[in-house]
């Protein structure tokens, strides 16, 4: 369980992040990994990389429906880019890396 303390910390570095988003447009997994496995306190790496995936896909959400209202967007450029690049992850076994976990998290205390 993570203490009350950290909670707080977790909200100051979250907001950091986010003004690093907004400042730079992208980069927030850099900052926001290491925040949490060493301010936060959450204690597996995965857990780190799949909370930080979630909140920079809400981002990228919000930010899409933001910018589909202004007409910012060629759609069909888009769907274009997306079905090309798509299949890969999705076809990849979870499994799928080209080094070991051991190799991949020993910087990351796993």
């Amino acid at each position: 369980m993570i203490e009350p303390a950290r909670y707080l910390f977790g909200i100051l570095a979250g907001g950091l992040v986010g003004l690093t988003l907004g400042l730079f447009g992208g980069g927030g997994s850099m900052l926001a990994v290491p925040l949490m496995l060493y301010g936060v306190g959450v204690p597996n790496a995965h857990v780190a990389l799949g909370t930080s995936a979630v909140a920079v896909a809400a981002n990228a959400l919000l930010n899409l429906v933001n910018h589909a209202r202004l007409g910012d967007i060629r759609w069909r450029c888009a769907l274009t880019h997306s079905a090309a690049v798509l299949p890969v992850p999705l076809s990849a076994p979870p499994s799928a890396s080209p080094f070991p976990a051991k190799i991949c998290c020993c910087s990351l205390r796993c």
